[in-house]
């Protein structure tokens, strides 16, 4: 379909701001680039908020915590990887998405902040994922979540690291136990020739060469992309991953890697739920304050976990 025009108008906007683009940028500007475009206005209101530290893989991390009140303490909780291309983003650029998705899944959620490529490449971000879920698993309480199987969930980059967590933990026997993954229009192959890539790789915020220089910077050699853990559409077997959705955008470059994903998972008898959105672009859920569609997401995303698990 038509872009939306709610979208329409948004890149209208960011064209005439004339903000720099991200290959044009060293990563700490681009950092400071994600921050101004992030300031969202007043919260979604929660019932709780708080500021942390969780263990990483060489230190403590900052993370922050959300709680949509009492009855999360019954249920297990989320842990949530941000987006920015491995080299941007923070719990504070993704704030509005995550509290969004603490109050829709009714679940404390916990956005952690790896540490980001060019100074820590590959595997670094991962390793401190996994380090940081670990910990969870162990140690809901703390959190105000209750025990069991915990949830993974990540956004564009931070997507393939959820999907990368459950990889690792189902090569580990299922330890540490994960109930499901929630993957926001993720990434999942170092692969720039897709068709989405070719047909929605500028124009539409999220570019061709911006995801090329995330990778640049991401990889300490191209080679590397081949590896499953930085292209987790690579891993050969899907068997046995946890029930997930997949959220996708029709106006993303990322589109067919997703879609590509859930149908690999179904076919490996993976329970899976894709929602594609129609007209909609890249991040259009961390944007739900202006996007109607980005809104509805996360109810849809409660409702396939309700069926899922």
């Amino acid at each position: 379909m038509p872009l939306h025009p709610q979208a329409e108008s948004f890149l209208a906007q960011l064209k005439a701001s004339g903000v720099a683009p991200i290959p044009s940028l060293t990563p700490a500007q681009a950092r400071e680039r994600m921050i101004r475009l992030s300031v969202f206005g007043t919260p979604f209101p929660l019932a709780h908020v708080q500021d942390r530290t969780v263990p990483g893989a060489a230190g403590d991390l900052p993370a922050r915590v959300y709680s949509p009140g009492p009855a999360a303490a019954s249920k297990t909780p989320v842990i949530h990887f941000h987006g920015g291309g491995f080299v941007t983003g923070s719990r504070d650029t993704h704030d509005p998405l995550c509290r969004r998705l603490s109050a829709a899944l009714e679940r404390v959620v916990v956005a952690v902040d790896y540490r980001l490529a060019p100074e820590h490449p590959f595997p670094i971000p991962a390793e401190d994922a996994w380090a940081a879920t670990k910990w969870l698993a162990t140690h809901a309480a703390e959190v105000g979540a209750a025990d069991g199987p915990i949830l993974v969930s990540g956004d564009s980059a931070g997507g393939g690291l959820a999907a990368v967590i459950a990889g690792r933990a189902l090569d580990q026997h299922g330890q540490p136990a994960v109930a499901a993954m929630i993957l926001e229009y993720p990434v999942l192959d170092f692969n720039l020739e897709t068709n989405s890539y070719r047909e929605m790789g500028d124009g539409y915020m999220l570019t061709r060469d911006t995801m090329a220089w995330f990778w640049k910077h991401y990889l300490p050699k191209p080679e590397d992309g081949a590896h499953p853990e930085a292209s987790p559409l690579r891993r050969q077997n899907l068997q046995g991953f946890p029930p997930t959705i997949v959220i996708t955008a029709e106006y993303d470059p990322l589109h067919d890697e997703g879609d590509v994903y859930a149908r690999r998972l179904t076919e490996a008898g993976v329970p899976t739920r894709l929602l594609r959105y129609e007209g909609q672009i890249h991040d259009f859920m961390r944007r739900a304050h202006l996007f109607d569609a980005g809104q509805a997401a996360f109810g849809d995303v409660a409702a396939a976990l309700k069926e899922l698990i």
